[in-house]
C-alpha cells in the first residue's frame, strides 16, 4: 500500500481503448484528497503537485555555506513529494557571496523559494522564511544538515496518520551542555529541527534575533503550548557536525555565555 491511513485508496480507471502504463488513485486525507500516481511499483503525487494546498514548508537559514553541501540539503528532501505537496524556503542570512538566490532560481523548481537579508542569526532567518511559508505544518533544516529517507518518510506517515499540532521525532546528532541535559532530561528536545509543527499552533511563537541559544527558548516556550504533541522514536535528522560552524566557534564562547543569559531571563519573564 501507498501507506497506512484509515481512508481507502481508490483506484481510478482509464479511458477504454487506452494501455495503463501509470496506475492512478485518489488518496483521501482527513484534510486533502491527493491524485496519487504508481509508476514502476513506486507511488508519487501526481505532477500538478504545486497547484494543490502545500501540506509541509521546510525552512532551511543558510549563511556562508558551500554550494555542494546545500545541494546536499535540499536533495535529502526530494522524496517528501512521495507523499505530500510540500515547499523549501531556503534564507540567505547576509553571506558574504551572494549566489543561493541566484543558485534557487537556477534549479527551476517551483517548490523551492529563496530569500536573501541581511544578518539576523539563525533564529532571525527562520522567522524570516516562517513570514513566508504557505504550508499547514513547519519545520526547520539547518543548511550543513540533511533528512534521512527512510525514517523521515515514516515520521511523515505518522503526521498524516495521527495529525498532532506538534510532531517531535529524534536526531542522529550530539547534544552538548548542562542547558541541553536538563531539558532532554525532562524530554524537551533542546533542538527546533527535531519538531513539525502545525502553522495554528505556532501562533506568533518567534526565535529570538542576534542570539545564540535560541533552539532552546524556542523549544521550551513551544511545550508551553496547549497542543497534541506527539513523540515519535525514529531518527529522521542528520546532523552535520563541522568544525568551522558558529556553534563550534572558540572566539564566541563569551557571547554565547551572554546569549545564554539573556535566554534564562526571557524565560524567567514568561507568564
Amino acid at each position: 500500500p501507498f501507506f497506512e491511513c484509515r481512508n481507502l485508496v481508490s483506484e481510478i480507471q482509464p479511458p477504454k481503448g487506452k494501455a495503463r502504463s501509470t496506475k492512478e488513485y485518489s488518496l483521501e486525507l482527513p484534510h486533502h484528497t491527493f491524485l496519487v500516481q504508481e509508476r514502476k511499483g513506486k507511488s508519487h503525487l501526481a505532477e500538478n503537485m504545486q497547484f494543490m494546498e502545500i501540506e509541509l514548508s521546510v525552512i532551511i537559514p543558510a549563511y556562508n555555506i558551500e554550494p555542494h553541501i546545500l545541494q546536499r540539503c535540499v536533495d535529502s528532501m526530494q522524496f517528501i513529494s512521495e507523499l505530500m505537496p510540500y515547499e523549501i524556503w531556503i534564507v540567505d542570512d547576509g553571506s558574504r557571496e551572494d549566489y543561493i538566490v541566484q543558485w534557487v532560481e537556477g534549479l527551476q523548481q517551483a517548490h523551492i523559494h529563496a530569500i536573501r537579508q541581511s544578518n539576523m542569526g539563525p533564529g532571525g532567518a527562520r522567522n524570516t522564511g516562517i513570514e513566508h511559508a504557505q504550508g499547514r505544518y513547519l519545520t526547520f533544516v539547518d543548511a550543513d544538515d540533511y533528512l534521512l529517507y527512510g525514517t523521515y518518510y515514516t515520521i511523515l506517515k505518522h503526521l498524516l496518520e495521527k495529525q498532532p499540532d506538534i510532531l517531535c521525532h529524534g536526531s542522529m546528532v550530539r547534544y552538548e551542555g548542562p542547558a541541553v541535559k536538563f531539558m532532554m532530561e525532562r524530554d524537551i528536545c533542546p533542538s527546533c529541527c527535531s519538531y513539525i509543527i502545525r502553522r495554528e499552533t505556532l501562533g506568533t511563537l518567534r526565535f529570538t534575533p542576534h542570539i545564540y541559544h535560541e533552539d532552546e527558548q524556542f523549544c521550551t516556550l513551544l511545550h508551553l503550548r496547549r497542543a497534541h504533541l506527539l513523540t515519535v522514536p525514529e531518527n529522521g535528522y542528520f546532523y552535520r557536525y563541522r568544525p568551522e560552524s558558529i556553534t563550534h566557534n572558540p572566539e564566541l564562547i563569551h557571547k554565547r555565555f551572554q546569549d545564554f543569559l539573556t535566554v534564562l531571563q526571557n524565560l524567567q519573564q514568561t507568564p
